[in-house]
């Protein structure tokens, strides 16, 4: 049975003093070690390597019944003008609740699944609904030079939606790009722990993957991952070698947009191609 500890993850990438002083000033930082720290420590990738293509189909197809679409009708320049939720920075990152509730269940969660556990189980509440609730808190005390709320209750709660709706789906996109690397016999790995903490999307190896999509800002903030994971792991004794996968947008209201298959079986070919040769050369040497 494959699966990945946060101790995999120290023992891969816990070899610069660059990560390890990440890793030290997380640990001790107010706003992550009493819970998040030992969450996340805690935390074994197991589900994740199991699934399938067609459990990443079924999920998507659930985002098209009734109220399942992650985005409703919210629009992304009507939601980015609520600025406490854009700039909304919880202790827990999204991807690493919805790591849990995957390991959790077994199975990839609905979008309705992810939003009834942040909403009415104490768990999903004290991992990201309180904080959730506070940001909206601070957005509905905002006024303008009037003294008039800034934003209606419902531009907020819109806003909440597409911060939300849009990790979701990204969530569905990395698993969907997991699945396939996968298929064709590379052994990616994750940890919610390289995620959040090393910019690791995802790993083969020595080789580090960043996924992103190709509209500008969600671009610029992956490719500052990407430099940032270099910035970490650069001069190991073992070199790393970083790969970005981009994924072209082309998003449409109502679905869950995956990256199409012959984008991911090309950069499949490329890797494994990649891999052949470092491997070829580390013989030769």
């Amino acid at each position: 049975m494959t699966d990945t500890t946060a101790q995999d993850v120290l023992d891969h990438f816990a070899v610069t003093d660059a990560v390890k002083a990440a890793y030290l000033a997380w640990q001790t930082d107010d706003r992550y070690r009493s819970v998040v720290v030992p969450h996340v420590l805690n935390h074994r990738v197991v589900a994740v390597y199991a699934l399938t293509h067609d459990d990443v189909m079924q999920a998507c197809a659930a985002t098209e019944l009734p109220h399942g679409h992650a985005l409703g009708d919210v629009r992304k320049a009507e939601a980015e003008r609520v600025v406490p939720i854009r700039d909304w920075n919880p202790p827990f990152a999204f991807t690493q609740v919805l790591h849990h509730l995957l390991e959790q269940s077994g199975g990839i969660p609905t979008w309705l699944e992810f939003v009834n556990c942040i909403r009415w189980t104490g768990e999903g509440r004290a991992m990201l609904g309180e904080d959730a609730g506070r940001a909206v808190a601070i957005a509905r005390a905002c006024v303008d030079g009037a003294g008039n709320p800034r934003w209606t209750p419902k531009a907020i709660n819109n806003a909440l939606r597409w911060r939300l709706g849009n990790a979701y789906y990204s969530f569905l996109r990395e698993l969907h790009v997991l699945i396939h690397l996968r298929s064709r016999g590379l052994d990616v790995r994750v940890h919610p722990l390289a995620d959040a903490l090393f910019r690791t999307d995802a790993w083969i190896d020595r080789t580090v993957l960043s996924i992103y999509i190709g509209n500008p800002r969600y671009r610029h903030e992956r490719e500052g991952r990407k430099k940032e994971a270099q910035r970490l792991l650069g001069g190991a004794p073992r070199p790393f070698v970083f790969e970005s996968i981009n994924l072209p947008n082309d998003a449409r209201r109502g679905k869950a947009y995956l990256a199409p298959e012959n984008l991911l079986e090309q950069r499949s070919q490329e890797i494994l191609l990649q891999r052949r040769v470092s491997g070829a050369a580390a013989v030769r040497g």
